[in-house]
């Protein structure tokens, strides 16, 4: 499983590189939108859409909204949309340790897990994009951020098979451990470090740079633990099938879903202390 992991990994690493630097910020959004499409399928299946019907209707709804949000993209108030996946994602916290502690999640309803599924999706495309910019400097932070949640996530997969003992949360995602998330995070000052120096971003500020990029860290873990709520709650392994040993999309951005707008918060505020 591990090599044929390893194996899709090297095929899609150039594509997403690629697409990044030189599609612009059209190509960009529309293929950050594919992505975010594809996860809203797989949402509408983890929330109890059974229907090949159902499904198509609820990806078609949000990719309606990611048009809206597109054509509006440069009006004042479309900012505030990363601030409101932050706050989704603080509420969705409390989601999570309710089910660790009481074993029953609040999102008791297909709509409910529905409409959850919005505050995921549409707030991730728009950070992912906001990030970009069509620039190179937005191209360099957005590969940044996905180094940055890829190392983390090798980092705790690697230390918590080595040296994890200690469960993060036993209900939701037994397999995590204290000892991983340990790991994630000094991997993650490294990268950080790294990325500061070699590329003069954050100098400045190093320490609150650094903070970012934890803080993004540490959401991005509560972006992994919500979909295997998500998971748990429909009596699944994975989001589905669409990539060869990594199960499905929403598998490979749950992460993400939580770094991108907690890395664009802290982008524009340590923009604006610069």
């Amino acid at each position: 499983m591990l090599g044929q992991r390893t194996i899709t990994a090297v095929l899609l690493i150039p594509i997403v590189v690629a697409t990044t630097f030189f599609s612009g910020a059209l190509g960009f959004a529309g293929f950050c939108a594919l992505v975010i499409v594809i996860g809203a399928w797989e949402w509408a299946n983890l929330s109890g859409i059974k229907s090949w019907g159902g499904r198509l209707s609820y990806s078609m709804v949000i990719l309606s909204i990611l048009a809206i949000c597109f054509s509006f993209r440069q009006a004042a108030l479309m900012r505030w949309l990363p601030i409101m996946g932050v706050i989704w994602w603080v509420i969705a916290f409390r989601l999570v340790i309710h089910y660790q502690r009481n074993g029953t999640t609040l999102l008791n309803s297909v709509p409910a897990k529905l409409l959850s599924g919005l505050p995921v999706l549409v707030p991730t495309w728009f950070s992912f994009i906001s990030l970009h910019s069509g620039n190179r400097e937005g191209a360099q932070l957005v590969l940044f951020l996905l180094v940055l949640i890829w190392v983390a996530d090798i980092a705790a997969f690697f230390s918590g098979r080595r040296w994890g003992s200690t469960r993060l949360s036993s209900r939701v995602s037994p397999a995590k451990s204290w000892e991983g998330v340990l790991g994630a995070f000094v991997a993650t000052a490294l990268v950080a470090s790294v990325f500061s120096y070699w590329s003069g971003y954050g100098e400045n500020r190093p320490f609150i740079f650094l903070m970012i990029c934890m803080l993004t860290v540490s959401f991005s873990i509560l972006g992994d633990l919500f979909e295997s709520l998500m998971k748990r709650t429909s009596n699944r392994k994975d989001s589905g099938k669409s990539i060869p040993g990594h199960g499905g999309v929403l598998d490979r951005i749950d992460s993400l879903t939580a770094a991108g707008p907690v890395f664009v918060t802290g982008y524009l505020f340590f923009r604006g202390l610069s």
